[in-house]
């Protein structure tokens, strides 16, 4: 009960007063925390009464194309979990739109998905745990049966367990809970398991290039004036820009250098004709290091 900021001297004080206490303070410093969500939303055309945003123009990436990034804050506590006429509980729901766009505020998280799922755990194991789904009820007992759903819907449960414990450090830090959560993730890290590598074991990986070599080339092609080695890692910086056969980019007609619109502008693109006899077709720049290592 120390956790909202009351002094151990209240011993006088029963339970139900000092709970009363804790609850006031800490939906007083909720509310601060939505004021100042609300005050500093990154998020250029997004309504907060809104339950659906539409947050492209935030942290904008390439090749995106007529896609949107829309994020909706939608409940998990019903059978389709992804439907857009379920959103969070009303006491739970501003909570979660704070908290997000703080954290993309301050983090400028690349996915911000993985945030959308923590907080639908907590809202559900607040909800399972039949106490009002305000983030102020939020104890170490719900957060232990979160972990129990998260395992019963995920075969690889701990990415969205660490993310909801990044979560619970913040509502830790703004006291936002009535209790002090000194909780845990209990799910160990696991490797997740890849299909885009070799196994060590696989006398393939021998004929991969080693780092050093790889920086070497880089070395080579900036500092060298010879004409063979411009040729030859000018055609590794192609083979990194679009992945394609040797053939197409020994066969590169001398204009193939394009240009495409993009939401961010003109994006620079290199025309390819297929070896295996397919349609033309134009391969863009992933970043501006890449167009530029490409054009050089």
């Amino acid at each position: 009960v120390t956790h909202c900021g009351l002094k151990q001297a209240d011993k006088h004080m029963t339970s139900a007063e000092l709970l009363s206490i804790a609850q006031h303070t800490a939906k007083k410093n909720l509310a601060a925390f939505i004021a100042k969500a609300k005050e500093n939303l990154p998020f250029e055309g997004v309504s907060w009464t809104q339950n659906s945003w539409d947050i492209t123009s935030f942290n904008p990436k390439r090749g995106l194309g007529k896609h949107k990034i829309l994020i909706h804050f939608v409940s998990r506590n019903d059978n389709d979990r992804y439907k857009l006429n379920t959103p969070l509980h009303f006491q739970f729901i501003d909570f979660a739109k704070a908290i997000f766009s703080e954290t993309m505020r301050i983090k400028r998280l690349k996915e911000p998905f993985i945030i959308l799922h923590g907080l639908r755990y907590i809202e559900k194991a607040l909800i399972d745990q039949c106490v009002e789904p305000c983030v102020t009820n939020l104890t170490n007992d719900v957060l232990d049966r979160l972990v129990t759903l998260v395992e019963q819907d995920l075969g690889r449960p701990w990415s969205v367990v660490s993310n909801v414990k990044r979560l619970v450090d913040i509502i830790e830090d703004k006291r936002l809970s009535i209790e002090s959560l000194n909780w845990v993730n209990p799910i160990p890290f696991g490797t997740p398991p890849r299909n885009d590598c070799t196994s060590r074991n696989n006398d393939n990986t021998m004929r991969l290039p080693s780092i050093q070599a790889i920086c070497e080339l880089g070395s080579i092609h900036n500092e060298s004036t010879a004409v063979n080695d411009k040729v030859t890692t000018s055609f590794v910086a192609l083979a990194m820009f679009a992945p394609s056969r040797s053939c197409e980019i020994l066969t590169l007609p001398v204009n193939c250098i394009t240009s495409g619109q993009s939401r961010e502008g003109s994006v620079m693109g290199i025309a390819w004709h297929p070896a295996k006899g397919g349609p033309p077709l134009t391969k863009y720049a992933m970043s501006d290091e890449s167009e530029e290592l490409a054009l050089d």
